[in-house]
């Protein structure tokens, strides 16, 4: 984003996530000791090496389904029902006239880390349909099956689309204005949210829901991160994530959705709204290697530098939201970073022990924490840090209690799996 573009105010805020439903659950789960992360299941899938993980609760998958209008239910998935919820409550947060907005000045902007569809339930429903007596498969049923009749879900090739959690948000709150899908990592979730900054700053739309959604229960991709070592090993099985801690065993994933409203400034105060907090700058990084986890930490590719060049130009107290997967080599480098960059006596936090890593989401609710340690001047603790991977002095990690302090900006760091880096940075309302 160019430095000219004035800042945009963030005015409602929505999430489903392994806390349940509101960013107001996820503000206090953050605060617990430890946070509620549960165990991994799957109806496919049973396995010793990934023993926790950040799921939905069954009753918030419930109320997401109803949040959907009943026809348009069977062609969405769990992940964009999410994404619909958490778009009425951020609307309902802002206290916005929804209705009285012009349908074709609805900004709607999507990011999508959905990896479960294809999923290996149709798969699995192919291969039983086409296997013959004595367990040979019959290829003739099994393309059959698999192109033409889409396994056991006829509406397969719909939930895959890269737009389907903006198709089911779009036609259930009426959203004609500008839009763009983003699909697959981490970099979705900032992609839309840069989009969205971009095209009110250009009074292209009046308001825009940023919605952002995903799940890793989905076991060839659970598979290929296990190969990486990011899960960790069969000697370390990871039962909690534990961000920036040198004896991490590796990362717990997550799944939700996060939906932000956002609008100009001069438009909210001029309908009598509340700000919760003002995004001015969304910056992405992609790097050369997209296996981070074997780049070493003196990489300048890694885009730390660019990333947090900005925050000692910046006005007033700014602490730093960083990624932390527990994941040791992942959590050095950015640390190494953070200390190497970072002005002295910044203080660093991390709420990822609380969500697990939540594909294209995970960025959003990071910018929703942020609002909220600014709101009530309070940073949480990074749950489960005992022994930092930097532990020299250079890096002001927040342990133990809540730090009462008032902050002017946060910044929002992540690091994705593939390589890619981002930043948000999230200011004090005026």
């Amino acid at each position: 984003m160019r430095p000219e573009m004035p800042a945009i105010a963030l005015t409602g805020i929505g999430a489903v996530l392994p806390s349940g439903l509101g960013h107001e659950a996820l503000w206090s789960d953050w605060q617990q000791s430890p946070p509620t992360l549960g165990r991994f299941a799957h109806p496919l899938l049973r396995t010793s090496r990934i023993v926790a993980y950040g799921a939905v609760p069954e009753d918030a998958r419930a109320a997401s389904r109803d949040a959907v209008p009943f026809k348009l239910r069977r062609y969405g998935t769990d992940p964009s029902h999410w994404a619909v919820h958490a778009a009425g409550q951020a609307i309902a947060d802002a206290a916005i006239a929804w209705d009285d907005l012009p349908e074709d000045r609805r900004g709607l902007f999507s990011g999508q880390g959905d990896y479960s569809h294809p999923d290996i339930g149709s798969l699995r429903a192919s291969v039983q349909a086409a296997r013959q007596p004595g367990g040979k498969l019959d290829y003739r049923v099994l393309a059959r099956q698999a192109l033409y009749r889409r396994g056991a879900d006829p509406f397969i090739s719909i939930k895959a689309l890269a737009n389907n959690a903006l198709a089911l948000t779009s036609l259930t709150y009426r959203c004609r204005g500008v839009g763009c899908a983003f699909v697959q990592n981490e970099a979705a979730g900032i992609a839309a949210l840069r989009r969205a900054l971009f095209e009110l700053t250009h009074h292209r739309c009046d308001a825009a829901l940023v919605i952002a959604c995903g799940s890793y229960a989905e076991p060839i991709t659970l598979a290929e991160l296990w190969q990486r070592g990011l899960l960790g090993d069969a000697d370390a099985v990871p039962e909690v994530l534990a961000g920036f801690d040198a004896g991490a065993r590796g990362s717990v994933l997550g799944e939700g959705a996060v939906a932000l409203l956002l609008e100009r400034t001069d438009d909210v105060h001029a309908r009598g709204g509340r700000v919760r907090a003002v995004l001015h700058s969304a910056r992405g990084h992609a790097a050369r290697n997209p296996r981070p986890e074997r780049v070493s930490d003196a990489d300048e590719g890694t885009g730390h530098a660019a990333l947090l060049a900005h925050l000692p130009t910046l006005a007033g107290t700014s602490a730093v939201l960083a990624d932390g997967r527990g994941h040791v080599a992942l959590d050095s480098r950015e640390a190494n970073q953070l200390a190497r960059h970072l002005p002295t006596g910044t203080a660093v936090s991390s709420l990822r022990a609380s969500t697990g890593v939540v594909p294209a989401a995970g960025a959003l609710a990071d910018v929703a924490m942020a609002a909220q340690v600014l709101g009530h001047d309070l940073l949480p603790p990074i749950r489960g840090l005992v022994d930092p991977v930097v532990s020299d002095g250079r890096v002001d990690w927040v342990t133990g209690p809540a730090r009462a302090q008032r902050f002017d900006h946060v910044l929002c760091m992540q690091q994705g799996y593939s390589g890619f880096s981002s930043a948000v940075t999230v200011s004090r309302a005026a």
